[in-house]
């Protein structure tokens, strides 16, 4: 199929016509018509349309004179009432000859170039970026909204105060290069917004104008890095805080890549190992210092070593126990490397070996004191036996009935203060509950009634009314009264006096009070400091001995006293 030449012009978007020196149109396409009112074959002379008026008549005439193109605004048709105007471009056609045969004109509309332009404008403006046009002196020319709003529209980020004093800054700016050297400049700045603000960008300045004398005009186009470059510090201050907790470990810490290489040496593994050098061991270094284990496979948690003790041997022979915690750090699909904690265990291991020394030295001075405890309780058994014997051959059958009966009571006495022993020193557990302290004291006093009576020691009770609820371990407080009471009965009647014994229980805030008083011989001050010490304990009463432990499990104290005007005095403090 053959097109002929206008069919091929009228598909052209624009208005396109051949205007021969005599002003004809030889070709006219169809927009040229639509746009114009003149047709093919009409005549520039005789048309009655605006763009046949003197002007346009002048530019071509002009054209075929100087043979240069030509551009200008032109009316709409003259049917019309427009306010907008037409672009007619005109350009010389020559011939083989070289003379101008016919002049081209290009006639469009402002119309589509204004809507081309608002789309720009659009774009221009809401372009999410900095977008400014700035002129030698750096002053904006224009700017979008963007720009406006933060940097204000007067001058560019980098024409300031501030940053022409500091100079070398100012004259690197990518603005102020590409003035300078004529191409396009990338670079990371700070600029300072109206508010008086740092924002941190990555500008890019094209450009985008020139004249005799070099670049006229530059384009700025600059994304805000604020938050990433805050990112990036706080990042930089998360690796320096946790350098420093690395470093600062006490614990040794192996840090080693997946490939290998050793990442992590901090100061508590050179000190520990006795790695002098600068730099970190290679990996066969450290295959030599650490536990076989440390490379062993993992487990599906990813620990490799859970808190075992191993001994390692330092660079200078030295082998040191320690506890090792390892494992590997990953990614949710990649493994990056493992990593080893060792706990230095010397100090531990001497303070256990101490500990221990301790124990033993304080379990051989217990059976001293045991032993010391059971020859006083085989003496007193002695005792009573002696002074039953003598009574055997001179007392009333009365008389003898009355002093077995008391011969069993401290029999019985001595016994259940040994069972008490026994019991706490198993490791009894206490049970705190709610008990009537009035009734556990009224139940000890009928128990040693007889028994105090019996050697002339009389008892006084003194205690509150509010001690119907107190949470307390009834059998641990029964058996601490039963070895007071018992102590303090002892302590009256071997004094040769009218013996005495008081009684006192209260509640001062948290803590119950318990006080009991005997007027028994005065205990020497460095024998009842040595009282309820455990490693001094060959001076110990069994009985106080055990008080004393009744008391720590209690969570309570004792104080003891002893003065001629007041007597002996034995305190405890336990916390309700």
């Amino acid at each position: 199929m053959k097109i002929s030449e206008n069919e091929l012009l009228d598909f052209l978007p624009f208005g396109v016509a051949l205007i021969q020196k005599d002003l004809k149109l030889r070709l006219a396409n169809n927009k040229f018509t639509e746009l114009t009112g003149m047709k093919q074959d009409a005549s520039l002379r005789t048309s009655e349309s605006r763009f046949a008026n003197t002007d346009v008549i002048l530019n071509i005439k002009r054209v075929f004179e100087t043979g240069e193109e030509a551009v200008q605004y032109v009316s709409g048709s003259p049917n019309e009432i427009r306010t907008d105007y037409n672009v007619a471009t005109f350009i010389p056609l020559f011939a083989q000859n070289g003379d101008i045969k016919e002049v081209l004109c290009i006639f469009h509309g402002t119309a589509e170039s204004g809507h081309w332009q608002k789309e720009f404008n659009i774009l221009f403006e809401k372009v999410p970026c900095y977008i400014s046009i700035v002129d030698k002196n750096l002053k904006v020319l224009r700017a979008n909204e963007r720009y406006r709003d933060t940097f204000g529209e007067h001058h560019s980020i980098f024409n300031t105060e501030q940053s022409k004093k500091r100079g070398y800054e100012y004259m690197t700016s990518p603005t102020v290069l590409a003035f300078s050297e004529g191409i396009e400049q990338i670079g990371a700045q700070v600029g300072m917004t109206k508010s008086g603000e740092k924002a941190h960008l990555m500008i890019s300045t094209i450009p985008i104008a020139k004249n005799p004398d070099g670049v006229s005009h530059v384009m700025e186009i600059a994304a805000d890095i604020t938050e990433l470059n805050q990112l990036q510090e706080q990042l930089h201050h998360a690796h320096d805080f946790y350098s420093d907790l690395i470093e600062s470990s006490a614990d040794g810490i192996v840090a080693l890549t997946h490939r290998g290489k050793v990442q992590i040496f901090n100061e508590a593994a050179r000190e520990m190992l006795k790695w002098s050098i600068p730099r970190k061991p290679g990996i066969p270094k450290i295959q030599e210092l650490m536990p076989k284990e440390f490379f062993e496979d993992y487990d599906e948690d990813g620990s490799i070593v859970k808190n075992k003790e191993f001994n390692i041997v330092a660079t200078d022979g030295t082998e040191i126990p320690v506890r090792m915690n390892a494992f590997i750090i990953r990614t949710k699909k990649n493994v990056m490397g493992r990593v080893a904690f060792l706990q230095d265990l010397r100090k531990i291991k001497e303070l256990e070996h101490e500990k221990l020394m301790l124990e033993q030295d304080a379990v051989s001075t217990t059976f001293l004191s045991l032993e010391s405890n059971i020859e006083l309780l085989l003496e007193e058994q002695n005792k009573y036996l002696d002074d039953y014997e003598n009574l055997r051959h001179t007392a009333t059958k009365e008389v003898l009935d009355k002093a077995w009966a008391n011969l069993r009571t401290k029999f019985n006495i001595k016994n259940k203060i040994i069972n008490i022993f026994v019991t706490i020193a198993k490791g009894y557990q206490v049970t705190l509950q709610n008990q009537n302290i009035n009734k556990i004291i009224e139940e000890v006093y009928s128990e040693f009634q007889e028994i105090a009576s019996s050697q002339n020691v009389t008892i006084n009770l003194s205690f509150a009314e509010n001690l119907e609820k107190v949470k307390t371990d009834k059998y641990a407080l029964y058996s601490l009264l039963q070895i007071l009471i018992s102590n303090g009965i002892d302590a009256a009647s071997a004094s040769g006096n009218n013996g005495r014994l008081e009684l006192a229980v209260g509640i001062d805030k948290n803590k119950l009070l318990i006080e009991i008083v005997d007027n028994g011989d005065v205990i020497p001050k460095e024998s009842l400091d040595n009282y309820f010490k455990i490693k001094e304990s060959r001076e110990t009463r069994l009985g106080l001995l055990t008080a004393a432990m009744i008391t720590e499990l209690l969570k309570g104290k004792i104080i003891a006293q002893s003065s001629t005007q007041m007597g002996n005095s034995f305190r405890i403090e336990l916390p309700i």
